[in-house]
């Protein structure tokens, strides 16, 4: 298909998404669940759209004016650092409760540590904020962690904060690092494909990706050069229903969300069932806030309703772009999608019949484990747990109670719900699971005889006195529902427990779930670890036997499994000891042990490392500080990639000063950031060369050409070569850089100054 027609097939697309969108809008109010998918579709997508539904269409997709609610956002002046625009949320996630009611108008750079701030005004102040991404920062008041993920907008910063959690190993230098050692098998296995295998080239990429994120169904989504999509590759969670071969309308992925996707090639979204979160911004600002960019982008009630037909609990997704003689062009998608968890079946509230056929009420919610469901009039997810926190403040041992007034029970935001919410009754199936059964006020007529009192008011017994009038007046009850009726609460227990039963076995079912992946994930820790471990039951016999120490030993892992370790494989100069230690890590719990790991290290060649490190450490001193200008330039770095040795050569090559590069990454803040380089694959290569060498121990070389500090462009080529300390683990790497049209010259000289050195 020609570019004219491919064009046009687009722009015809593209109107016909927006007429979906409208009709959307335009259904019932109930979510969109009226909304007639299939109608819509089918509808000619020749008629024409109104353009203030193309308008609108635009306006939702761009801005659509709020967020996901797993992180908190700050829109910023760019020089001034004023804020002109913030989340609902960020006050409290900040907990800034007790300091501000509200923060427009006030410097970013008040809400952080000093060397957050630092951090910030670095990336900020730089030309390609994307490369710096994400940044971590502190809360001042609180000192609570954040990634902050920064871009430019038409009014200046936007910055979407995530919170991190203080115990997520993700964020630690060996959860780093683990991540970095399965994402280079990956690459590995990509790599090692005959080219041109596209099939095989999308099977690994499925395989790998869900052994990387732990997502249920992951799938390879192609568009075709009509722009309808298909599933070429997917792996699954077993129980699910397959995808695979099914082709789907292009209206299934809009045009704009297609080029949103080429300029942001990751979409998460953390959970589809918890409330968005709305933008508070300046009357200054002319237009809603553009979103395009926000990696906390709540994504439109038409997709959410998507997903939840699908039975999606999250998902992420990331472009898959092509380059095929000319621009680039989105190829497709890899689509991950997390399930409904298993612990929370939402089917009581979402089948017929449900929870509101089982007593008579207006409305009816389900909240089980921080999400929640509701149908007919019901208070908002937020008041709901409210609810939740008051009930069970006033009593932690609730199993079912009711109410036909919530204000005469002392729910002290009882007059927040209005005339809507006013009899409520619950019953608890689990710690984390309520529901609700709520009705309407009812106003009720009451005749009294006598003077008018209220009915509630306190009688002194010591001045009773006898009615002095029997004329009939009229009041007028508000704030009360219908009572609930003895048979409405029998019913409400009999659902609790056949409920409960079901929600013990889900549980149960899930605890097992939980072993068998920490099991699993366990499994994959010992193979990918590059120190020797096996572990052996409370008898001796071993019952795993990792690569590592098959490599050492020579014994493979079916032939080591099942033999007694002390007897059968240790030397009988330490059979002593090592029965000393495993009696030790037995003592006190042979009831609860069911296996004893031993980590293992080989000392054989400690002296000789020793010796040669110290022998490396003098050549290396007199290699990178001598100030001669036929010594390469050359760098070193932690085993973080963070530069700790940058000599002469590299500043006259580099026009970068020692002083302005050391501590700073080698990717993205020096080649990429000080050194610019041509595009983000050179970063990406020189990542993985740098991680080969850090995390594999291999050494390489690639070609790496950037700008110096005044702009000249430089060839060069870059070997990387390991760093060891005095107990022959490596620290880091050095590289060694030789500028391509000097190459001969530059060998030459440093043979000839070996020799010099030698004699």
């Amino acid at each position: 298909m020609n570019s004219l027609n491919t064009s046009k097939q687009a722009v015809t697309q593209f109107s016909a998404d927006a007429r979906v969108l409208a009709d959307f809008e335009h259904s019932d109010s109930d979510s969109g669940k009226s909304f007639n998918y299939k109608e819509s579709v089918i509808s000619s997508p020749e008629s024409s759209v109104p353009e203030e539904h193309i308008t609108a269409y635009l306006s939702k997709m761009q801005s659509g004016g709020v967020i996901q609610s797993f992180g908190c956002l700050l829109a910023v002046e760019e020089h001034s650092f004023r804020i002109l625009a913030y989340s609902e949320n960020t006050i409290d996630l900040l907990d800034l409760k007790t300091l501000v009611e509200y923060l427009l108008g006030f410097d970013v750079r008040t809400l952080f540590t000093k060397s957050s701030t630092e951090s910030l005004m670095k990336v900020i102040s730089s030309l390609d904020i994307s490369h710096s991404n994400p940044v971590s920062v502190v809360s001042e008041s609180a000192q609570i962690p954040f990634l902050a993920i920064l871009h430019r907008v038409d009014i200046g910063i936007v910055i979407d904060l995530e919170l991190v959690s203080q115990g997520d190993p993700t964020f630690s230098i060996e959860g780093g690092q683990r991540a970095n050692k399965l994402a280079l098998e990956a690459i590995s296995r990509l790599q090692s494909l005959p080219h041109g295998d596209i099939g095989s080239l999308r099977d690994v990429v499925v395989e790998d990706v869900r052994e990387l994120t732990g997502y249920d169904r992951v799938m390879v989504y192609k568009f075709h050069e009509d722009e309808h999509g298909e599933v070429v590759a997917e792996i699954r969670r077993s129980d699910l229903e397959p995808y695979l071969g099914l082709h789907y309308p292009a209206i299934d992925v809009p045009q704009v969300a297609r080029f949103l996707f080429k300029k942001n090639r990751v979409r998460m979204i953390s959970d589809f069932h918890t409330a968005t979160v709305g933008i508070i911004q300046s009357e200054d600002l002319k237009q809603p806030l553009i979103l395009v960019s926000s990696t906390l982008r709540a994504p439109h009630a038409c997709h959410t309703q998507y997903m939840a037909n699908m039975g999606s609990h999250a998902s992420l997704v990331m472009a898959i772009i092509a380059n095929e003689n000319g621009p680039t062009k989105l190829w497709g998608l890899a689509q991950l999608f997390s399930m409904v968890l298993k612990d929370a079946p939402f089917g009581i509230v979402t089948r017929s019949p449900n929870v509101m056929d089982y007593v008579n009420c207006n409305g009816a919610a389900f909240y089980y484990g921080g999400v929640c469901r509701v149908f007919g009039v019901t208070p908002t997810e937020l008041q709901i747990k409210d609810i939740i926190d008051w009930l069970l403040e006033y009593n932690k041992n609730l199993i079912v109670w009711s109410t036909d007034s919530l204000v005469d029970a002392s729910y002290p935001n009882a007059y927040a719900l209005g005339d809507v919410v006013c009899g409520m009754a619950t019953v608890r199936i689990t710690s984390k699971g309520f529901l609700f059964w709520f009705r309407n006020q009812t106003e009720q007529e009451v005749r009294w005889g006598g003077v008018e009192y209220h009915h509630n008011d306190k009688v002194d017994d010591n001045k009773m006195q006898p009615i002095s009038s029997f004329k009939a007046f009229l009041e007028v009850v508000k704030n009360k529902s219908f009572l609930w009726e003895a048979w409405e609460i029998n019913a409400i227990h009999s659902l609790q427990h056949a409920v409960q039963e079901s929600f013990f076995a889900q549980e149960n079912e899930l605890e097992m779930d939980k072993l068998a992946y920490v099991a699993n994930d366990m499994d994959k820790l010992l193979e990918m670890a590059v120190t020797p471990i096996f572990l052996v039951d409370t008898i001796g016999n071993i019952v795993r036997w990792n690569s590592k120490i098959a490599e050492l030993t020579g014994l493979h892992a079916t032939s080591a499994v099942g033999k007694c370790f002390v007897n059968e494989l240790v030397h009988e100069e330490s059979r002593e000891r090592f029965e000393y230690y495993l009696s030790h890590a037995l003592q006190d719990y042979i009831d609860s042990v069911v296996n004893v790991c031993f980590v293992g290290q080989d000392i054989t060649e400690m002296k000789l490392l020793t010796d040669m490190f110290v022998r490396q450490q003098k050549e290396y001193k007199t290699f990178t500080e001598n100030l001669k200008p036929l010594i390469s330039p050359v760098f070193a770095s932690d085993e973080n990639a963070r530069c700790s040795k940058w000599n002469a050569s590299m500043e006259k090559l580099t026009g970068w000063e020692r002083s302005e590069v050391i501590g700073k990454l080698l990717p993205v803040e020096i080649f990429g950031g000080c050194c610019r380089l041509k595009g983000q694959d050179d970063v990406i290569k020189l990542m993985i060369l740098l991680y080969q060498t850090c995390c594999r121990h291999e050494n390489g070389k690639i070609p790496l050409s950037f700008f110096d500090k005044e702009g000249i462009y430089v060839e060069t080529i870059l070997t990387i070569k390991k760093r060891i300390d005095v107990n022959g683990q490596v620290v880091g790497c050095f590289g060694v850089l030789q500028t391509v049209p000097n190459m001969e010259h530059d060998l030459h000289e440093l043979s000839c100054f070996s020799r010099t050195n030698k004699e």
